[in-house]
Protein backbone atom coordinates (compact mmCIF):
# COMPACT_ATOMS: atom_id res chain seq x y z
CA UNK A 1 0.00 0.00 0.00
CA UNK A 2 1.23 3.35 -1.09
CA UNK A 3 1.22 6.21 1.55
CA UNK A 4 -0.76 9.49 1.10
CA UNK A 5 -0.12 12.38 2.47
CA UNK A 6 -2.23 13.10 6.20
CA UNK A 7 -2.77 16.42 7.69
CA UNK A 8 -3.71 15.79 11.68
CA UNK A 9 -4.67 18.78 13.56
CA UNK A 10 -5.08 19.98 16.92
CA UNK A 11 -7.96 22.67 17.22
CA UNK A 12 -8.77 25.03 20.17
CA UNK A 13 -12.33 24.63 20.24
CA UNK A 14 -14.97 27.04 21.68
CA UNK A 15 -19.39 26.45 21.68
CA UNK A 16 -20.96 29.44 21.31
CA UNK A 17 -25.02 30.16 21.25
CA UNK A 18 -26.01 31.35 18.09
CA UNK A 19 -29.59 32.94 18.15
CA UNK A 20 -32.51 32.84 19.38
CA UNK A 21 -34.07 31.60 16.04
CA UNK A 22 -36.19 28.31 15.72
CA UNK A 23 -35.91 27.47 18.97
CA UNK A 24 -32.13 28.33 19.68
CA UNK A 25 -29.15 27.05 17.73
CA UNK A 26 -25.50 26.38 19.20
CA UNK A 27 -21.96 26.56 17.14
CA UNK A 28 -18.49 25.22 17.27
CA UNK A 29 -15.70 27.41 16.02
CA UNK A 30 -12.09 25.70 15.87
CA UNK A 31 -8.86 27.54 15.78
CA UNK A 32 -5.63 25.32 14.45
CA UNK A 33 -3.25 25.37 17.26
CA UNK A 34 -0.84 22.77 15.18
CA UNK A 35 -0.71 20.45 12.22
CA UNK A 36 1.37 17.77 11.12
CA UNK A 37 0.81 16.91 7.40
CA UNK A 38 3.25 14.49 5.09
CA UNK A 39 3.36 11.30 3.69
CA UNK A 40 2.73 8.41 5.65
CA UNK A 41 1.01 4.94 5.58
CA UNK A 42 -1.67 3.91 7.47
CA UNK A 43 -0.34 2.31 10.62
CA UNK A 44 1.96 5.49 10.81
CA UNK A 45 -1.17 7.39 11.16
CA UNK A 46 -3.09 5.54 13.61
CA UNK A 47 0.61 6.03 16.14
CA UNK A 48 0.65 9.54 15.18
CA UNK A 49 -3.07 10.16 15.66
CA UNK A 50 -2.99 8.27 19.12
CA UNK A 51 -0.01 9.65 20.46
CA UNK A 52 -1.35 13.36 19.55
CA UNK A 53 -5.01 12.20 20.71
CA UNK A 54 -3.54 11.29 24.12
CA UNK A 55 -1.43 14.27 24.76
CA UNK A 56 -4.26 16.53 24.19
CA UNK A 57 -6.61 14.33 26.37
CA UNK A 58 -4.02 15.11 29.11
CA UNK A 59 -3.75 18.77 28.10
CA UNK A 60 -7.40 18.94 28.47
CA UNK A 61 -7.39 17.61 31.57
CA UNK A 62 -4.58 19.86 33.44
CA UNK A 63 -5.34 22.37 31.98
CA UNK A 64 -9.58 22.65 31.82
CA UNK A 65 -9.01 23.74 28.00
CA UNK A 66 -11.07 22.45 24.78
CA UNK A 67 -9.44 20.69 22.42
CA UNK A 68 -9.70 18.19 19.48
CA UNK A 69 -8.02 16.36 17.05
CA UNK A 70 -8.97 16.02 13.44
CA UNK A 71 -7.33 13.80 10.22
CA UNK A 72 -7.53 15.49 6.81
CA UNK A 73 -6.92 13.59 3.79
CA UNK A 74 -4.84 14.70 0.99
CA UNK A 75 -4.90 18.34 2.74
CA UNK A 76 -3.40 20.11 4.96
CA UNK A 77 -6.04 20.99 7.26
CA UNK A 78 -7.67 24.07 7.44
CA UNK A 79 -6.65 26.99 10.43
CA UNK A 80 -10.90 27.68 10.57
CA UNK A 81 -12.50 24.31 10.55
CA UNK A 82 -15.66 26.00 12.50
CA UNK A 83 -19.38 24.51 12.05
CA UNK A 84 -21.00 26.24 9.16
CA UNK A 85 -23.39 29.39 10.10
CA UNK A 86 -26.77 28.34 10.61
CA UNK A 87 -27.59 30.34 7.77
CA UNK A 88 -25.38 28.94 5.60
Amino acid sequence: MGEKKFSIAVYNTARFFGGHEEGGWFYTEREKVKDVFKPVDKYTLDKYYNRIFKAVENLCQKYNTNLEVHIFENQKAPNDYSDQSHYE
